[in-house]
């Protein structure tokens, strides 16, 4: 059906052609799979434009800044799971062995973990240039004033973005964070 090409066709093109590209059809077992199943889990996709770029082209791409959401990744699987089945059928594998790699079950928040190495903080100079850009820009930018409560108060991205005027006592100068 032509309503489901497109998502496969997405799936070899942008996730399994450049991780399983060089991989002989007999070399793909479950512990392969298992990592790609964790490299799927931990890395952001590439796009342009939101399509897959085509092979070989080198144009301006960027980086989403999310990564694929578990409903993806099962499909991007059971893409795959086709495609070993119809290796089974024309004989190039003995069996599928996708059964024998099930996609890791992360805990709570770990899919959007930071590396240690790329975790840093702020100096001084860099914090204070971040809190000047914030003032000046409070009116014109709709995360500027989130992220200086994040960065005066040390609050979680999510408990900046969950402050509403209720949450503000200005009697007592207090910010109540639900």
């Amino acid at each position: 059906r032509e309503s489901s090409a497109k998502p496969i066709d997405s799936h070899i093109r942008i996730h399994l052609a450049p991780r399983l590209r060089g991989t002989a059809i007999g070399a793909i077992d479950d512990v392969r799979l298992d990592q790609l199943w964790w490299d799927l889990l931990r890395t952001n996709p590439i796009r342009q434009a939101g399509h897959a770029l085509p092979p070989g082209q080198t144009a301006v791409v960027h980086d989403t800044g999310k990564t694929l959401s578990m409903h993806t990744i099962k499909n991007i699987r059971g893409t795959l799971s086709l495609a070993l089945g119809d290796a089974v059928k024309q004989r190039l594998l003995i069996a599928n062995p996708m059964p024998l790699s099930p996609i890791p079950k992360l805990t709570q928040g770990a899919k959007h973990e930071i590396a240690p190495e790329a975790r840093r903080a702020l100096d001084d100079g860099q914090a204070a240039t971040l809190a000047r850009w914030c003032l000046a820009n409070a009116h014109s930018e709709r995360f500027a004033l989130p992220l200086l409560l994040a960065l005066d108060c040390g609050l979680r991205r999510s408990e900046a973005l969950a402050v509403r005027v209720g949450s503000i006592d200005r009697k007592r100068q207090r910010l109540r964070i639900d």
